[in-house]
């Protein structure tokens, strides 16, 4: 078995590290294992995409990852045979926080256990409760069957509750308690746990408080709120009149005193408006009289001593004015500085005489407090940091140690920074919980476009990396950036020609200014297609292509610059038209082949003449493509033998075939069974991506071809086969965009995981190449140049026919790419721009050197 300890530090200072770093690590690959000290594993020290980090110093085992091109042509080591790499980011469980909302955290010392809707925390599978030790993020077992909206701790006992049915491998009702190693249920048999969903949890005195929509625990009668001993289940209060009249919400203990809040209007039988107070015996209300409690629903309660605080919706407390806050003092009601907070209030914390809100109000009389917010008895303050807010999205939990609070929510940032739905505020700061940056994007990817070293991503996000990137953002093959302040709504496609990067979806402005569902940006500013209120087009644009200076557009519109079309049109640069009279229908894809320009969609009829949701338009008329397809075309990909079309369809043609299928300009063929499975079992495509001879196909399915394949395949002409695992994890998630740039796929989309890699909706995948230290022996089947060295061109020869040939600088990137000839045969034009040097050129396995003078 070959270890590989590498002994380096990577500090790249000049092109010349380069060479080095390489023959390095290619003699490290052919030592045997030597008798050293056990060192740290070079995951430790990898980026997300596999290269080394700068400054990476040190012994490291590398064991179990293979040494091999990334996606520009640099090294990189990846687990086992991967070809997938996520784009950005830490290495794989090293991103902060979950993958989605947090509802509940729990702190036990210096561990953060948090639990919510995410299925992914830190990189690593946790179905919907997660701990954070200190250093890293981990799942337990295997979760829980559903969210989780409640978390206690006793001791080694963490408790959670929400609307799960199961722990682990183990059946427990809406409620289960984990010891550090395994899951159990409260209570045996099918009665254990509670009937119906748990919202609220606290501990105190061993004893467990329950509260919830259920009506009995462990079997017996119990009105949304209950106790757990560790042996038994038992009610607060007798007979029918036990609990209260409707949901608990939360519950907080001090001394013999249980308080709880809610929906509910009374508590044992009796009045009690949305809070109530069980002592041991008896159910009371907060006041007396029809004004106790408060106007609307309790989220959130914190007891000191005699003193209650309350937070929630309501707007008055003992029927005076309290905006979603009020305090209760044993006597009477209050409002806390003369306000409370402007809108919802989701939960509470106390720490010393501090007291901290959070929900998703955006005011509490003190200028930029918005999400979060402290009060000390006498005024309001916020938890921002110089410019940048607390955190930017709705706060759900709070919890207090050690001087530290941790905040979970529906949140991304805090303080400005990468926090992804959980965090720590240490009564200055704000950091993340988990070291590193995540990789990729907080939401789903619905557009790709390459151009150059620069992959253009856009969807519904609102971060990329550690970047503030409103539903478009910029990959330069080392880091994200914004383009200017983005769009304010989703973005659905994406061209580029040149300089220029189209845009086009639901958005109404881009950059700030006003852009109607299509913009253009020019490396610096974005800007309308047109001028004035009529500018761009009239609804959702789906798709666009750029042919020459025309930019195509389709979607769901009739207008275009104010003038009328039919879900179709061209912009020239200077003014809008129709496009040989448009579709009926709503166009989803474009295409474009020379002069021939494919559209497709779910309309019958273009230009007046009949077609069945597929057409070509030619730039003087309109043509079906045989008898088209029998359903809605998704996607389009034109290749040097026709087009490709994907969609949900089972026919082309005469053909039966399933979602995807070739046209060759006379007839239709499928491309072998073509995908099925995914979510619906339907397997529609919602991409396509031709590169050479090969076509990469998204979408919704787990099967082309008759074999698995999870969101994204590939045919070769002949046959469908998977890309590794594929883009996995979870439910409903699918490959929503594709686009290649020589050897390298970019793959976008809903998913978490990619190969197996953490990778957050866009990733990219480098068909297998061999390890460096095999390429070397390409040699017995020697690559030829002349001249060599050269000036301006060269002539390759001895490639196989068809292969992708790449000329790279030192830094493993492409200058240049082509493809060899029927004869092996490829014509190397070398940029005016190329600086002298030495270069490599590849072409599968081979490689060769070329001199430039």
């Amino acid at each position: 078995m070959l270890h590989v300890y590498l002994t380096a530090t990577w500090r790249p200072r000049s092109h010349q590290a380069l060479p080095f770093f390489l023959l390095l690590l290619l003699a490290l690959l052919a030592l045997p294992r030597l008798g050293w000290t056990q060192a740290p594993a070079i995951s430790t020290v990898l980026n997300a995409d596999g290269t080394l980090r700068s400054g990476a110093q040190g012994s490291f085992d590398a064991k179990g990852y293979q040494l091999s091109y990334g996606q520009n042509g640099q090294p990189v080591l990846r687990p086992g045979a991967s070809e997938w790499s996520p784009l950005g980011g830490a290495a794989p469980g090293q991103q902060n926080g979950t993958i989605s909302f947090v509802d509940a955290v729990a702190v036990s010392g210096s561990t953060i256990y948090v639990g919510g809707r995410f299925t992914m925390a830190g990189g690593v599978p946790a179905n919907f409760v997660a701990k954070w030790d200190g250093t890293q993020w981990s799942g337990l077992a295997n979760g829980v069957g559903g969210p989780v909206n409640a978390l206690a701790v006793n001791g080694n006992i963490l408790y959670a509750g929400g609307y799960f049915t199961s722990a682990g491998s183990v059946s427990t009702n809406y409620v289960a308690q984990w010891d550090g190693t395994q899951w159990s249920s409260l209570g045996t048999g099918t009665t254990n746990g509670v009937n119906s969903n748990v919202f609220a949890l606290t501990v105190s005195g061993g004893i467990l408080y329950v509260g919830g929509q259920f009506t009995t625990a462990g079997g017996i009668t119990a009105n949304r709120v209950a106790k757990w001993d560790g042996t038994s289940w038992s009610s607060l209060g007798t007979g029918t009149a036990n609990g209260v009249g409707n949901i608990v919400q939360a519950i907080a203990v001090s001394g013999t005193s249980v308080y709880v809040g809610g929906q509910f209007t009374t508590a044992g039988g009796s009045t009690a408006n949305r809070v109530a107070k069980w002592d041991g015996t008896s159910w009371s209300s907060l006041g007396t009289g029809t004004a106790n409690g408060v106007s609307d629903w309790v989220h959130a309660l914190a007891v000191d001593g005699n003193t209650v605080y309350l937070g929630g919706d309501f707007t008055k407390a003992g029927g005076a004015d309290a905006s979603r806050l009020a305090k209760w003092d044993g006597t009477q009601w209050s409002n806390l500085g003369g306000y409370g907070v402007n809108n919802g209030v989701r939960a509470l914390a106390l720490a010393g005489n501090r007291l901290f809100v959070g929900g998703f109000f955006t005011g509490t009389g003190v200028a930029g407090t918005q999400q979060i917010a402290q009060w000390d008895g006498t005024s309001w303050s916020s938890l921002n940091t110089g410019t940048a807010s607390a955190v930017n999205e709705q706060v759900r939990a709070l919890a207090v140690s050690n001087n530290t609070l941790v905040v979970g929510g529906l949140f991304t940032t805090a303080g400005g920074a990468m926090a992804n739905y959980v965090a720590r505020w240490n009564g200055t700061s704000w950091s993340s919980v988990g070291p590193g940056t995540p990789n990729g994007v907080n939401s789903t990817v619905t557009a790709l476009a390459v151009s150059g070293t620069n992959v253009y991503v856009a969807g519904n996000f609102t971060q990329a990396g550690e970047v503030e990137a409103n539903r478009v953002a910029k990959w330069d093959g080392t880091r994200w950036s914004s383009l200017g302040s983005g769009m304010n709504f989703g973005v659905t496609s994406l061209a580029v020609s040149g300089t220029t990067l189209y845009a086009g979806g639901h958005f109404t402005r881009a950059g700030g200014v006003t852009a109607n569902r299509v913009a253009k940006w020019d490396g610096t500013n974005w800007s309308s297609l047109g001028t004035g209120a009529a500018n761009g087009v009239g609804g959702t644009v789906f798709s666009l292509v750029v042919s020459g200076s025309t930019v195509y557009v389709g979607g769901q519109f009739e207008t275009a610059g104010g003038q009328d079309v039919a879900y179709l049109a061209q912009w020239n640069g200077t003014q809008w038209s129709r496009v040989g009279g448009g579709v009926d229908g709503r166009v989803f894809a474009l295409a474009v082949s020379g002069t021939t320009f494919y559209v497709g969609g779910d309309f019958t009829r273009a230009g007046g003449q009949p077609v069945s949701k597929v057409a070509k338009w030619d730039g003087t008329s309109w043509s079906s493509l045989g008898a088209g397809v029998t359903g809605t075309v998704n996607a389009l990909a034109a290749s040097s033998t026709g087009v490709y079309v994907g969609g949900r369809f089972t026919t082309v043609g005469t053909l039966s075939t399933t979602s995807v299928a070739h046209w060759d300009g006379t007839q239709w063929s499928n491309l072998g069974t073509g995908t099925s499975g995914g979510t619906q079992g339907a397997g529609p495509i919602f991409s396509l991506a031709v590169s050479g001879n090969t076509l990469y196909a998204g979408g919704d399915f787990s099967i082309a071809g008759g074999q698995p394949a999870n969101w994204v395949a590939r045919w070769d002409g002949t046959n469908w086969s998977s890309l590794g695992t594929g883009a996995t994890n979870g439910t409903n998630y699918s490959v929503a965009a594709l686009a290649s740039s020589g050897n390298t796929l970019y793959v976008g989309g809903a998913f978490l995981t990619a190969g197996g890699l953490a990778a957050s909706n866009i990733a990219s995948y480098v068909p297998a190449s061999p390890t460096l230290a095999m390429a070397k022996s390409s040699d017995s089947a020697p690559l030829a140049l002349y001249p060599n060295p050269v000036h301006t061109a060269a002539t390759l020869s001895g490639a196989r026919p068809q292969t992708l040939v790449q000329v790279l600088d030192v830094l493993g990137r492409p200058v240049l790419t082509t493809t060899a000839d029927a004869t092996g045969t490829a014509r190397l034009q070398l940029p005016a721009t190329l600086r002298t040097g030495v270069y490599v050129v590849r072409s599968g396995t081979q490689t060769t050197r070329l001199v430039v003078q």
